[in-house]
């Protein structure tokens, strides 16, 4: 997996890519959508961590993604939202470049929260 300039994420036909969702001074409440023409391979959900996986096969589009819906709960005893409240998402490939995309996503005023993950199978 590599970073693409336009911020996509380049990946080959055969990789597996890796999702890891951890939620601090929260409770888990991200929801993963599904993959455009492709499948999950494995999830696993264990708060306050999800692991997902999939294979990139003959399946998938040249262009594809996948949204996380993040949304946070109140501290507890409380009805504000800590501070400190987040999520990281992490996002690996077992291919030759193995780019990392990790994001740190903080709550907002407007929640839920929604990310985009794009991705580009590689013609090369």
């Amino acid at each position: 997996m590599k970073l693409q300039q336009d911020g996509d994420l380049e990946v080959a036909l055969g990789e597996t890519v890796t999702v890891e969702i951890e939620a601090a001074g929260t409770a888990f409440l991200a929801h993963t959508g599904s993959l455009q023409l492709g499948q999950w391979k494995s999830i696993n959900n264990v708060p306050p961590k999800e692991v997902r996986m999939f294979t990139v096969g003959p399946t998938f589009s040249r262009n594809f993604s996948f949204s996380i819906g993040f949304d946070f709960s109140p501290a507890v005893g409380g009805n504000t939202i800590l501070p400190s409240a987040q999520y990281t998402v992490r996002i690996t490939g077992d291919g030759p470049s193995r780019f990392v995309r990790e994001r740190i996503i903080q709550a907002t005023p407007i929640l839920p929260t929604v990310r985009v993950f794009s991705f580009e199978v590689g013609q090369g």
